[in-house]
């Protein structure tokens, strides 16, 4: 019986991961040390949302990718957890730097990517108070 690996992206080796090393991005249940230390890592590094959108793309079911653990990429329309994972309904990743915008949110746009989980919910939230404003005007 022969296993098929996923091949690895070339852009993995310019990761901020790339350079730390270890198991911290596939923690064990429950060690949140590693996983936060992961995702602190991952908040860091410029390809973050090159990283989630991967991990999405190829509904990844373990580890961390782009800063969000299993279950938070499952919020997002990604591959069932396995059992195996960490529960972490507690755990919020935070938008890494230049991410989390409107503005950012924007400049995805502009590129003709799909903005990331943190820039999408920054452009929700303002479109949120803007109809409320209109609203209230009316």
């Amino acid at each position: 019986m022969t296993i098929d690996l996923p091949t690895i992206p070339a852009w993995v080796d310019s990761a901020a991961c790339a350079s730390v090393g270890g198991d911290y991005w596939y923690p064990e249940k429950g060690d949140r040390a590693s996983a936060d230390y992961a995702r602190k890592v991952c908040g860091t590094c410029p390809l973050i949302a090159t990283c989630l959108e991967y991990a999405l793309d190829n509904n990844e079911p373990h580890g961390i990718w782009g800063g969000l653990t299993p279950k938070q990429r499952q919020r997002l329309g990604g591959a069932p957890v396995s059992d195996m994972d960490e529960s972490d309904d507690e755990l919020d990743a935070p938008a890494p730097r230049g991410h989390g915008t409107v503005g950012a949110y924007n400049m995805h746009r502009r590129r003709g990517e799909n903005a990331c989980h943190w820039c999408k919910q920054a452009q929700a939230a303002y479109s949120r108070e803007y109809r409320a404003r209109k609203a209230g005007a009316a």
